[in-house]
């Protein structure tokens, strides 16, 4: 079933070339799906770990997943702006590129995400800031 749901976003938001500069909201149906692929059960079990999204462009702006596993999954380019992603495992997800602006992270596992520019997202810093520093 995994698999099949898969193929189906890949099928439906194929990301074209070149990218385009706002990504378009993906289609309900679409949502949904990447919404039960991240509540699929037993994600640390072998056959379950991996989704395979790559070579999909996601508009997922504004999406309510908490707790959502998308960990390891390839989401480049992808709109994420403000999401809500509470507690959700993100560990090495792929997020080059993607818009991250407004998104919710509060205790979500963002361990070796990936993602080109200051920070996770550039909107959420690494580190807290220093106050003894200009």
């Amino acid at each position: 079933m995994i698999e099949v749901l898969a193929v189906f976003v890949r099928t439906n938001v194929p990301q074209p070339d070149p990218v385009p500069e706002t990504v378009p909201s993906s289609p309900l149906d679409v949502r949904a799906a990447v919404t039960v692929l991240g509540r699929r059960p037993a994600p640390d079990d072998e056959a379950n770990s991996r989704v395979d999204l790559s070579g999909t462009l996601l508009g997922l702006g504004n999406a309510h997943m908490p707790e959502t596993d998308l960990g390891e999954v390839d989401l480049p380019d992808a709109d994420l702006h403000g999401a809500r992603l509470r507690g959700a495992d993100l560990h090495s997800t792929d997020l080059t590129g993607a818009e991250l602006g407004q998104i919710e992270l509060v205790d979500a596992d963002l361990r070796t995400s990936a993602r080109n520019g200051p920070g996770i997202a550039g909107c959420c810093p690494t580190t807290p800031p220093n106050p003894w520093t200009r």
